[in-house]
């Protein structure tokens, strides 16, 4: 009976320190959404039931960059084409009832720089590639894309 009363004690306090994040079921509303501003990423979307535990969402991706340089008369010249990566990461904490509200942005991408520093470099066109986003909440994977999961779907 002392075998049996020490398993049930056992089993009842690996219960109670189990992470919060296994007692939650998180649910997407809507799904989440990577928009493409033409500058920049932002990153959309809202879960539920996430508990009191802190989300943190990672976005990451290359950008090409076509930088157009503007002589001083205004005129365009042959620009010059730069490779960056941009990216954006926040720990976002649940509001009431375990919920989340993602709304995340990397920083636009600036120009490359003109031959000739009396040119103006201003951005052109803008290609994102290689765009991955993590959302994790105490080390688990609640959505992934990119990378070794699916593309992710850029609007």
């Amino acid at each position: 009976m002392r075998t049996a009363t020490t398993k049930f004690t056992a089993l009842l306090i690996a219960g109670l320190i189990a992470p919060t994040v296994a007692l939650a079921a998180p649910k997407f509303q809507n799904g989440v959404t990577i928009t493409d501003t033409g500058t920049a990423l932002v990153v959309t979307g809202t879960i539920i039931g996430v508990g009191n535990e802190t989300v943190t969402v990672d976005l990451d991706a290359d950008a090409t960059v076509e930088t157009i340089c503007l002589n001083p008369k205004g005129k365009d010249v042959p620009g010059q084409t730069k490779m960056t990566t941009v990216d954006a990461e926040a720990d976002i904490s649940p509001t009431k009832n375990g919920k989340i509200i993602i709304n995340v942005a990397t920083a636009a991408v600036t120009p490359g720089t003109c031959p000739n520093v009396q040119w103006e470099p201003i951005v052109g066109d803008v290609t994102f590639a290689n765009v991955t986003l993590t959302i994790e909440q105490g080390g688990v994977t609640l959505f992934e894309c990119g990378g070794d999961a699916p593309a992710c779907v850029i609007n």
